[in-house]
């Protein structure tokens, strides 16, 4: 079946300065392969796809073959119960210029190795990180907070208060999860982090998850979950943020 945004469509803003540190794509399925029929099919799947020879035979009980691009940041992982693949932030564009044409080489793995029909679940998970260095961080925590998030999502972190005569470096978080139509979720885990005095760490990790979707519908499914995820990332995170994202310089 295939997805509906439940969200006001529009157009993606473009950002010229992104703080995505991760995008993983992953599926997961119920197989029926011995671990001999798995290497008998993916060794050719794997030549034929990165076009490079297998030069070592794997050994006997290998049921995992992870594939590292030479750009260092781009890795796919096939096994006999998921593939997935992960994009570092300096390969990553768009996710239709980037996660796309990956995502193809996923529908391949699972139509022509595993001959799989439907996965048990399809999910896109994107890691955002917002670095922060300041005089006092423990001073200015709540403020820094409030700078990265739409206020009405963390005004609980916010009333958090440090120790005044010996504060300690510390983590805060929170999950939501939305429930949408068609099996489908989107959680959004916020983060915020005192390293030390001058360092802080603000953190988004959204995962938008579809279960019980067909091979042949994946990639217009994965089009609409990133819109989903899209506009999970567009209310959680502040205008402040969104306008620095969108600046061409600080």
């Amino acid at each position: 079946m295939l997805l509906t945004n439940p969200y006001t469509k529009g157009n993606h803003l473009t950002f010229r300065r992104t703080f995505l540190r991760q995008t993983e794509v992953r599926a997961d399925f119920t197989h029926s392969l011995s671990t001999a029929e798995f290497q008998r099919r993916v060794i050719p799947f794997l030549e034929s796809t990165f076009k490079k020879p297998c030069e070592e035979e794997p050994p006997k009980e290998a049921n995992r073959v992870e594939v590292n691009l030479d750009t260092k940041q781009e890795r796919f992982v096939f096994d006999v119960s998921g593939a997935s693949f992960s994009i570092g932030p300096k390969t990553y564009r768009t996710f239709a210029e980037t996660a796309i044409p990956m995502s193809q080489t996923l529908v391949g793995f699972l139509s022509n190795v595993m001959e799989v029909k439907t996965v048990d679940r399809l999910s896109i998970i994107k890691i955002n990180e917002w670095p922060i260095s300041s005089e006092d961080t423990f001073a200015n925590f709540s403020d820094m907070i409030g700078y990265t998030f739409q206020k009405k999502h963390v005004s609980d972190l916010m009333n958090y208060r440090f120790d005044k005569k010996d504060p300690q470096p510390t983590r805060l978080s929170k999950t939501a999860t939305t429930e949408i139509k068609g099996g489908t979720t989107l959680k959004a885990e916020l983060s915020a982090e005192v390293k030390s005095k001058e360092k802080a760490l603000m953190a988004l990790t959204l995962t938008v998850c579809s279960e019980g979707v067909s091979t042949e519908e994946i990639i217009p499914n994965l089009i609409v979950m990133n819109d989903i995820l899209y506009s999970g990332f567009m209310d959680t995170v502040s205008a402040d943020v969104i306008d620095l994202m969108r600046r061409a310089e600080l």
